[in-house]
């Protein structure tokens, strides 16, 4: 969904950059809207700061 790797989604967590997961039993997983805003987030920040 976000085209990350699995370290790099953890990377971010650690650096606290990308939405934590909950606990699912044994997995892992994410809320879908919080992923979401993240990746509009990421989205207006690249648009923002581009210069024409």
């Amino acid at each position: 969904m976000v085209g990350l790797s699995r370290s790099g989604i953890y990377a971010r967590i650690q650096a606290g950059t990308f939405p934590s997961p909950i606990k699912m039993g044994h997995s892992s997983g994410w809320i879908e809207a919080e992923v979401q805003a993240w990746s509009e987030s990421q989205i207006a920040g690249t648009r923002n700061t581009t210069s024409r």
